[in-house]
């Protein structure tokens, strides 16, 4: 019976144990895990310096995330969000679906690189876009749609690899861009192509009207 009663001690206490390494490494795992999934659905690089999963509220803070260009268009900083911010319904997870309430992003940076026609970052984001549906379609969890869409853009930086002139910075100041009701992630992808895809294009063909030109960094 003494046995019994140590073991079943050592096993509660190895629970409990483990537990508390799950509920103290669940931000890490998190992180990992999600930056796994962004470099699979985009065939971006991903790296994210903080995630945050609340366990009294359902919702996600990632800090400091970053998507890279692929090596053919030199490897560089593609966007740099400081807050991406996520609420979601956790009855939802129990059907292996995501459906958001709110999603905040906040775009500190983004940098567009015009190598030659058919490199560029526009081009790659059309590609990218254009393979979010299929990829999701494949993965073993559904997008279940979006309520709110905050949008908010600080900067750009454009530059045109191994020709003449530093790169051009811009002050974008997109404040609270936002979009109800996204179902699908088609209707995502419409939103983001909305707000960056003018942005990019009046950058590539020069300073769009209202944007203010930053001094080069030293």
């Amino acid at each position: 019976m003494k046995f019994l009663a140590r073991w079943t001690f050592r096993l509660v206490l190895l629970a409990l144990v483990m537990a508390i390494a799950l509920v103290l490494l669940k931000d890490l795992l998190a992180r990992e895990i999600i930056e796994s999934a962004i470099t699979q659905s985009t065939g971006l690089e991903c790296r994210i310096s903080h995630a945050e999963v609340r366990l009294l509220s359902p919702t996600l803070l990632l800090s400091d995330m970053r998507l890279y260009h692929p090596p053919a268009l030199g490897g560089e900083r593609l966007v740099h969000l400081s807050e991406a911010f996520f609420e979601y319904e956790p009855a939802a997870l129990s059907r292996l679906e995501i459906r958001l309430r709110l999603v905040r992003l906040h775009i500190t940076e983004l940098t567009i690189v015009d190598q030659s026609p058919g490199q560029s970052t526009l081009d790659l984001l059309k590609r990218v876009w254009a393979d979010i549906p299929q990829r999701a379609q494949n993965g073993w969890i559904r997008f279940g749609g979006l309520d709110t869409l905050n949008l908010n853009v600080d900067r750009a930086t454009y530059f045109r690899p191994g020709k003449p002139g530093p790169p051009q910075h811009f002050d974008l100041n997109l404040r609270q861009q936002l979009f109800r009701n996204l179902r699908t992630t088609e209707d995502f992808q419409t939103a983001l192509e909305r707000t960056l895809t003018p942005v990019i294009m009046g950058l590539a063909t020069n300073r769009p009207p209202g944007l203010r030109t930053r001094p080069p960094h030293n």
